[in-house]
């Protein structure tokens, strides 16, 4: 006598089935009822057959579909007009939005990303194709069709209209499609230095999450909208090892003239990159700031053996010292208990571009400059 199985026991991996018989389309294992045999249990409950003796006798013996799923066919003859079995699709849940209304929702997304469902339900309803239903979506459904589509809840940004204006969308391709003096192209972003300023309070260092019981406030105290203004003027180079020049100074703006000294230091300062020439010379890359195009900044630059280029206006994110700068804020972030003065202020910001030092070239590779 062959040993009993143990049905709690896990046959071991790529056991063969025994397959001389064809399990019955009830159980696992199969690809459900064929169509012919679909066909004639609906014949049978047409004809009034549907209760004889004789099929009631099959159905325990599993050799014929329960009453259940031969009124389930009738109902799709009655609706769909066949008996075709439906595409197997492993369990997964079925996504409401299909086909064109999917599509419009990838279009409408790329084109508003702030949308809300109110705003996308309005769209999809008026860009309904003829012939099929008009309906409205619940937020859960299109949710769901957003994360089939790969479409996640992001912190926003705005880009400003101007940037669209024929003139600055000339401007940037001009940037990084043409050389020197009009654009970068040619250039290595080991010898792009880029530049810019930022304003900085003691509060910066405030965090805008928390956490707290359900029913209260994320509230402690510290630093709150009454300190005075501190101007970050940050400098950094790509390429490998490339390096940082910092000035932190309690002053409202940047004039000509803290430009001016700021690249100076950079030029001739201690630890300063020196006068251009041969493999020396240095594109200096900067924003449209009034105090940048003074004549004064490019004959500084332009009698030291370097260069000067403008990045197109209201493109921020041609910038690498725009990712700096971030991620100065969020180190900040993390000094919230330790900056209550400007001086502890201006400590934190030189040690924290002190252990970035050297770091930079990933912000130019992702900008897109050239290695």
């Amino acid at each position: 006598m062959a040993p009993t199985k143990n049905p709690k026991e896990r046959p071991a991996p790529s056991t063969i089935r025994d397959s001389s018989l064809r399990p019955h389309p009830s159980r696992g294992g199969t690809r459900g009822y064929d169509v012919a045999q679909r066909t004639a249990a609906v014949a049978l409950r047409v004809m009034g057959e549907e209760n004889n003796p004789a099929l009631d006798h099959l159905r325990q013996l599993q050799l014929h579909p329960s009453k259940r799923t031969t009124r389930r066919w009738h109902q799709r003859v009655n609706e769909e007009g066949h008996l075709h079995p439906y595409e197997m699709n492993g369990n997964n849940p079925a996504t409401v939005l299909k086909g064109h209304q999917l599509l419009m929702l990838s279009f409408y997304r790329l084109c508003y990303p702030k949308a809300t469902a109110a705003e996308i339900n309005a769209f999809l309803f008026a860009t309904t194709l003829p012939g099929q239903q008009y309906r409205f979506y619940s937020e859960s459904q299109i949710t769901e069709a957003e994360d089939y589509l790969g479409i996640s809840r992001k912190r926003a940004s705005t880009t400003a209209y101007q940037a669209s204006l024929p003139i600055n969308l000339a401007k940037r391709h001009a940037f990084w499609n043409y050389p020197y003096p009009t654009g970068i192209a040619g250039t290595s972003r080991s010898t792009i230095i880029d530049w810019d300023e930022a304003g900085v309070w003691v509060e910066t260092t405030n965090r805008g999450y928390g956490k707290c019981f359900i029913g209260s406030r994320a509230r402690e105290e510290g630093p709150y909208n009454h300190s005075q203004k501190y101007t970050l003027t940050a400098a950094i180079r790509g390429g490998p090892g490339g390096g940082c020049f910092v000035n932190f100074a309690l002053r409202a703006g940047t004039s000509v003239m803290d430009t001016h000294d700021f690249l100076e230091d950079i030029i001739n300062g201690p630890g300063g990159i020196g006068v251009g020439g041969g493999g020396n010379t240095c594109t200096f890359i900067c924003d449209n700031l009034a105090a940048h195009h003074s004549p004064l900044i490019a004959y500084l630059l332009n009698s030291n053996g370097h260069r000067l280029v403008f990045r197109a206006p209201y493109n921020p994110w041609d910038g690498p010292i725009e990712y700096f700068f971030n991620y100065i804020q969020q180190q900040l972030s993390l000094e919230l208990h330790n900056v209550t003065t400007g001086q502890e202020l201006e400590q934190a910001i030189y040690q924290i571009c002190q252990r970035a030092n050297g770091e930079f070239d990933g912000y130019f590779a992702h900008c897109g400059y050239a290695p």
